[in-house]
């Protein structure tokens, strides 16, 4: 329907982001770099907030392919984890051991 319709040449919508229908004005392309920049000057953590559907993944993805090589993504499908679950998660996708008894201390020490 879209593709007939709009004269596209493939399907707009679907369940991932496709970084071939970014739309860089209005401002997005300009997101994306000030969190390169962030992410280049070491700020630490930073959170991309926003209503479902307005582009987060879409940014978060051009972002990592920015990124030069020297960075490694680590792509969080669930949220929902307790905080010391979230460590140990990230820690694994590091390839940074953990022990059972790990404390969050323990992990955030690992993890600096």
């Amino acid at each position: 329907m879209y593709c007939s319709s709009f004269g596209l040449k493939k399907l707009p919508f679907k369940i991932s982001p496709d970084l071939s229908f970014f739309y860089t004005h209005a401002a997005r392309d300009d997101i994306a770099h000030a969190l390169l920049y962030s992410i280049e000057r070491g700020d630490g953590i930073i959170k991309v907030v926003g209503e479902v559907g307005v582009g987060k993944t879409t940014l978060l993805r051009l972002l990592a392919e920015k990124l030069a090589d020297s960075y490694q993504n680590i792509y969080i499908s669930s949220p929902n984890l307790s905080s010391i679950d979230f460590l140990k998660f990230i820690c694994s996708e590091l390839r940074i051991e953990t022990l059972a008894s790990d404390t969050k201390l323990d992990l955030m020490n690992r993890l600096n």
